[in-house]
């Protein structure tokens, strides 16, 4: 009896020096920083709680290319009924305007519930950026285009931040912003992304600057007509003005794009990532013009490539495609539900005070002769547009003239109001 006693006490000892050793471990370890902390608190709620990058998913040249600190932020929490249905008493600033019943082509209730199943399954949702420069100052912010992401902005950032604060940020699904299989990355989604990031960082409390390109416009011109009273400026090159008028007038790039085996191959064949990047300086058919004059150097391609090396983040560039809206209706129903905001984007240029910058080469691809014409026409009301003519050039005009564009857009910025 005495023996079971003893070998109960040294095991009961055994135990004791096992979980002091083991709280040791645990205390050394976290210090010396072998295990990571999770803080439980706030886990999900805290929409302001920023995330470290993992340099695992950048390339080692990107540091040097794009040598900005990256950041993350959650903005799940921004998903809520209040937040994004419209109703025209109590919400009309909802972006999602379809009844729950409306089963039509033209109905984005799903899309709004996508966002609303995010937030109730506690699912982060984390948009990439970087933010330089002085951060008393009213910020600067740079919306992308597709097939590309924050990235596109490396060689502006710099000039910009000595004058300013500048944002730039990866759009929903794209860059290193969170990839989401359950949404359905419509344009609204990546607007309600836009909200929400600018309410994370409080910039809807500043007067901003928006700097924006490609289908990055059609995000800047709606965040603008939604907060008149927040911008500062807007400063805009090779973008879009509204819904297209006919499929034959889209790009010839992107009617092979807007066809079901077109924009399928975006995915399966990383065609449009190819056509823009791989061969920007060509002309590849069924293109007529090249979409740079230089061409990207090997390690340019590859930080614009590698967030969408995997197919299924490539999905998010085929449905842009698909949500651009034609005047009237689209001959396959995608992208009707965007024209109740893309229908006012030159409604707004043409009538608002707002100053504005438009930057523009000849031929252009997006902003041909006569679309220049027809903004310097029309966006200048009451003397608030300056426009600059870059001389030769295509689409990614960030590319082609960098320095040109950072500085027009610093001299511009400087003499706001």
């Amino acid at each position: 009896m005495q023996n079971l006693i003893n070998r109960s006490l040294n095991t009961a000892q055994n135990l004791y020096f096992c979980k002091v050793y083991f709280l040791f471990f645990l205390i050394i370890s976290v210090v010396l920083g072998f295990l990571p902390v999770t803080t439980f608190a706030h886990k999900y709620s805290n929409q302001k709680e920023t995330y470290p990058a993992h340099k695992k998913d950048f390339l080692p040249e990107e540091s040097t290319l794009f040598p900005f600190k990256r950041q993350f932020i959650n903005v799940t929490d921004y998903f809520t009924e209040d937040n994004l249905k419209f109703d025209i008493n109590t919400n009309p600033h909802g972006i999602f305007t379809s009844d729950d019943n409306d089963t039509s082509t033209t109905a984005d209730a799903n899309a709004r519930k996508e966002l609303i199943e995010l937030k109730r399954q506690h699912k982060k949702s984390l948009i990439s950026y970087i933010d330089v420069g002085n951060p008393d100052a009213d910020p600067i912010v740079l919306f992308h285009g597709i097939p590309t992401s924050s990235f596109e902005w490396r060689e502006i950032i710099s000039t910009l931040a000595e004058h300013g604060r500048v944002i730039a940020f990866d759009q929903l699904g794209q860059g290193y912003s969170s990839k989401h299989r359950s949404l359905t990355y419509t344009y609204k989604q990546q607007l309600a992304y836009t909200e929400a990031f600018f309410s994370a960082l409080q910039l809807d409390q500043k007067k901003v600057t928006i700097v924006a390109t490609d289908t990055g416009g059609s995000l800047g011109f709606a965040y603008a007509m939604r907060h008149p009273e927040q911008i500062k400026g807007i400063a805009f090159f090779e973008t879009v003005f509204g819904p297209v008028p006919s499929l034959d007038r889209m790009t010839k790039q992107a009617q092979v794009f807007r066809s079901p085996e077109g924009n399928k191959k975006i995915i399966t064949e990383n065609t449009f990532i190819k056509n823009l990047i791989d061969h920007s300086s060509e002309i590849i058919p069924p293109n007529d013009t090249p979409f740079t004059i230089r061409e990207f150097t090997a390690e340019e391609t590859r930080s614009y490539k590698h967030p969408y090396l995997n197919k299924k983040h490539r999905r998010v560039l085929a449905q842009w495609v698909m949500e651009i809206p034609f005047m009237g209706g689209s001959h396959d129903g995608f992208g009707d539900t965007n024209i109740d905001i893309w229908g006012k984007f030159a409604a707004y240029l043409m009538t608002s005070p707002v100053p504005k910058l438009y930057l523009f080469a000849e031929p252009g691809v997006l902003n041909t002769i006569d679309t220049t014409h027809f903004v310097i026409d029309n966006f200048n009301t009451e003397g608030s547009l300056n426009w600059v003519n870059l001389g030769l050039g295509y689409h990614f005009l960030q590319e082609d003239y960098p320095e040109q564009i950072g500085q027009e857009i610093v001299d511009w910025y400087q003499n706001l109001p």
